[in-house]
């Protein structure tokens, strides 16, 4: 049998944590969380929105960053959790350094990577008051199917003529006491495909400069609402929310 590449050993760690969170997910309607009456909310994405052009060859893949002025990632995150958290839970602030709670997706080659240990080592109740649990959002590395390139955060990849928008994160509940995981879920619409993206075919572009004013609005709110939505359906999965 032929060596499996690290591209091909990738996609199939990428593949069984979809597996992963599914059969979590299906696990958690069997039970109950753990008393939970105090969150902390921990958005560390990033706001750096990734911009990737995937070629006929190697050779012509282009990738770069971009930020939109008006929006900042982990601060619309930590905004729209709270605002969905508030008022089932008792919510307290988090003193942590940006960087630092996101785990390093490219280590974890053989299993599931997890920010709890970071969440331990780097985040701190701002009262200094225990939390019961944190929930955390951080960045996924997800395969793109067929190819050898990879996405994590927010961006669009756009190939053969069409645009796809893409919200790989991962929310995470972990537990204050134990700072062991509770349960994960990975943002999702009803309409995102295999590789967890949806087809856009009015942004295909040469690259962002290359875009319409108009495309450059629907780019940003089309990314805005998946992440919204993509929030609303974990919330729902993780038990947070009814």
């Amino acid at each position: 049998m032929k060596p499996r590449t690290q591209s091909e050993m990738r996609l199939l760690v990428s593949l069984a944590l979809a597996v992963a969170l599914v059969m979590g997910a299906r696990a958690a309607i069997a039970r109950d969380l753990p008393p939970i009456k105090t969150v902390g909310v921990i958005a560390d994405v990033g706001n750096k929105i990734s911009w990737k052009h995937i070629g006929f060859m190697v050779f012509s893949n282009e990738q770069s960053e971009l930020e939109f002025a008006d929006w900042q990632v982990d601060a619309a995150l930590t905004a729209e959790l709270e605002a969905a958290l508030k008022g089932r839970y008792e919510l307290g602030a988090v003193t942590f350094t940006q960087g630092t709670i996101k785990p390093d997706v490219e280590k974890f080659f053989w299993h599931l990577p997890t920010p709890k240990e970071n969440v331990r080592d780097h985040a701190r109740p701002a009262d200094g008051q225990p939390l019961d649990a944190y929930l955390v959002a951080w960045p996924w590395r997800s395969e793109i199917y067929g190819t050898n390139q990879a996405v994590s955060g927010l961006g669009i990849v756009t190939r053969g003529g069409v645009a796809f928008l893409h919200a790989a994160i991962a929310l995470t509940l972990v537990d204050g006491r134990t700072f062991e995981d509770i349960d994960s879920c990975y943002l999702r619409t009803p309409d995102v495909d295999l590789n967890h993206m949806l087809l856009r075919r009015d942004l295909n572009a040469e690259s962002y400069e290359a875009m319409t004013v108009e495309q450059k609005q629907a780019f940003e709110q089309g990314l805005k609402d998946f992440v919204r939505e993509g929030l609303a359906y974990c919330l729902k999965d993780l038990k947070l929310t009814p």
